[in-house]
């Protein structure tokens, strides 16, 4: 239960979704129960106040909205010293592209 809630794929769903993540690799009598009390006791998600999903609205046209995320530091760096990974991914055509990058640079 903790990889299907808590791991990094996990994302500290909410209690619905646990359970559908944990169905997706096996099943036990009273499984919903087990997901429900384990979801009750997380910590994490009691300090991250619920907020209320909002629709996203669709992007049809290419660039005009895109998502960056920044991945590392990658222990160990690669051959050529690269401990990070900046990415980008575009929501209109899901065109994505990642750059491998030395090092972060704060911003003048």
């Amino acid at each position: 239960m903790s990889v299907a809630h808590a791991s990094m794929t996990g994302a500290h769903l909410r209690c619905r979704r646990t359970k559908d993540k944990v169905l997706n690799y096996f099943y036990e009598p009273g499984l919903d129960g087990d997901v429900t009390r384990y979801y009750r006791s997380c910590d994490v998600c009691h300090l991250v106040p619920r907020v209320p999903r909002e629709k996203v609205p669709l992007v049809d046209t290419p660039f005009k909205r895109l998502a960056i995320y920044i991945v590392g530091p990658i222990n160990p760096p690669s051959e050529v010293g690269h401990r990070f990974i900046i990415t980008f991914v575009d929501y209109a055509s899901r065109y994505a592209e990642a750059v491998p990058l030395k090092r972060l640079m704060p911003r003048q």
